[in-house]
């Protein structure tokens, strides 16, 4: 990420899980994913999201939970993005490509949502569980950008929110 650059970021469903989250395990992560959301706030980043993680979100069985999820995307303005037939597509190369599995389908959605709407990052917690056949988050996003370049788009790169905060 180039100073002084606005990035536009897709934050994936596993960040907001971590917003309200009070677990003791989870404190670290909690303090990165709220740093993430004000920075945005901040114009540090361009915020987006997914139809695919509303859907995720609205999911969440806790009525509490839930809401406080929902809302931080209006407080922190993130623009969403809407399924499409090339988001589908690009999912099922992901699947093609045995990056992804049928299992992990709304992993590769994610991906390709960001893909498709020219989005450089994505920002998560959970892609680690996606790369079982990757060794490291850099070849997963390596690898992934590759099956990007030849359908046409750019390369991404899949970020935690400290990693992307501290990105130069």
């Amino acid at each position: 990420m180039t100073t002084g650059v606005t990035a536009s970021v897709y934050i994936e469903t596993s960040v907001f899980g971590f917003y309200n989250d009070t677990k003791p395990e989870s404190l670290i992560k909690r303090g990165w994913t709220r740093q993430l959301f004000a920075k945005a706030k901040q114009g540090r980043f361009i915020p987006y999201t997914s139809d695919y993680v509303v859907a995720e979100l609205e999911a969440t069985p806790d009525d509490a939970e839930r809401e406080a999820e929902l809302a931080l995307i209006d407080e922190y303005n993130l623009n969403i993005l809407l399924p499409s037939d090339k988001t589908r597509w690009m999912a099922d190369c992901y699947v093609i490509a045995k990056l992804m599995t049928k299992d992990n389908y709304e992993d590769a959605l994610h991906i390709a949502s960001a893909t498709v709407n020219k989005l450089p990052f994505i920002v998560s917690y959970n892609f680690h569980i996606a790369r079982k056949n990757v060794v490291t988050a850099t070849a997963f996003s390596n690898a992934i950008s590759a099956v990007n370049i030849q359908e046409g788009y750019q390369p991404i790169q899949i970020l935690t929110p400290e990693e992307i905060i501290n990105a130069k």
